[in-house]
């Protein structure tokens, strides 16, 4: 699977499940089935898909794995994604070796 923006699916996929539902017309219980089923499948895939970064992640591996740069709307923005198994902890004062993690150069 490399080369294929695995990262960017796994994060915009729920973001297409939102747009499909937002454009499902009316409030009869088709309309309701309709949604719940493209809630669950949305779901089932990204799940699914996490599952391959999970397998194929390396916690021995120094640095980001599955790193992705994308230029959206002609160049003008751009996004760069990876995974590391850095252990910073959520906090308002993270340690420096976290600080570090962010600003990473490998990624």
């Amino acid at each position: 699977m490399s080369g294929w923006p695995i990262l960017s699916v796994v994060t915009f996929l729920p973001l297409l499940g939102v747009l499909f539902i937002l454009f499902v017309k009316g409030d009869d219980e088709t309309a309701r089935r309709n949604i719940r089923w493209a809630a669950l499948w949305t779901t089932v895939v990204t799940f699914i898909l996490s599952l391959f970064i999970w397998a194929g992640f390396d916690p021995n591996a120094a640095g980001f794995q599955f790193v992705e740069q994308q230029s959206w709307l002609g160049g003008i923005a751009s996004y760069k994604m990876g995974v590391t198994a850095s252990p910073c902890p959520s906090s308002s004062s993270p340690p420096s070796s976290c600080r570090s993690a962010s600003s990473h150069p490998g990624m």
